[in-house]
């Protein structure tokens, strides 16, 4: 079954995947292998936001939901910046 949507949440295992930067034009990982992020989530592609394991590295749940709530707040500040 293929479904439409505007947006993807990918949520993959407890350590960062660098096939997701291979695969994914503009993401960029640090030296440790993470997911580049800036201070709003925002990774390297724009629109494009990161949180928990692949953005911190091995952490425990609460501090992966924290990132995710804060860059779910970036993403719709994002949204409402750039809506038209």
């Amino acid at each position: 079954m293929q479904e439409k949507a505007d947006s993807t949440i990918i949520s993959i295992s407890q350590m960062p995947r660098r096939k997701l930067a291979r695969t994914t034009d503009g993401l960029e990982m640090t030296e440790r292998g993470l997911l580049a992020v800036d201070e709003n989530y925002m990774t390297t592609r724009p629109g494009v936001f990161g949180a928990g394991d692949v953005v911190t590295g091995a952490k425990t749940v609460v501090h992966a939901v924290d990132g995710a709530k804060k860059a779910s707040e970036a993403m719709i500040r994002y949204m409402e910046q750039t809506e038209t």
